[in-house]
């Protein structure tokens, strides 16, 4: 069998899939182990709206995009699709990731979509005809220094869901 390279564009969808579950594993973990508590996921079937999941605990609901970055990527901002800041709880949550052996590492970096209003339109990476990059109404470019980065996925948990 064909020896699978993690940070390879051909497996861009098995890098997402395994990203997400290790972020609801985590989660699910922290709730079950530390809190003795439970949790509720949605996902979105298309990502019209912002948002990948959302994770109801503790009495409070998060609209959750995910991204990754490959440790040590040189992504200087992100695209966010403004209807995300109309939901509750919307957010973006990068995961960065690097394979350390057989273990994938993952530090999370949080950003809060309620004020999406004040960054700049993206622009279309490829140009037109005309050799213009067109704005992308509804998509915001977000510069990785906005997001607060955390020290261990426990950390991150706790800010993402307080005790009340």
């Amino acid at each position: 069998m064909e020896k699978i390279d993690f940070k390879d564009y051909e497996a861009s969808v098995m890098r997402e899939k395994l990203l997400l579950h290790k972020f609801l594993f985590e989660i699910y973990e922290y709730f079950w182990v530390t809190r003795n508590d439970s949790l509720e996921v949605l996902h979105a079937e298309i990502d019209n709206f912002g948002y990948d999941i959302v994770v109801c605990a503790n009495k409070q609901t998060k609209h959750i995009q995910l991204k990754s970055l490959v440790s040590g990527g040189t992504t200087a901002s992100f695209k966010i699709n403004d209807r995300l800041e109309l939901k509750t709880g919307g957010c973006v949550v990068i995961q960065e990731y690097e394979q350390v052996l057989s273990e994938i590492k993952v530090k999370y970096h949080f950003f809060d979509a309620k004020d999406l209003s004040s960054f700049n339109n993206a622009k279309h990476t490829k140009a037109n005809a005309d050799g213009e990059k067109k704005i992308r109404e509804g998509i915001k470019e977000v510069p990785k220094g906005k997001f607060i980065s955390f020290k261990s996925s426990k950390e991150f948990i706790e800010f993402l869901f307080p005790l009340n």
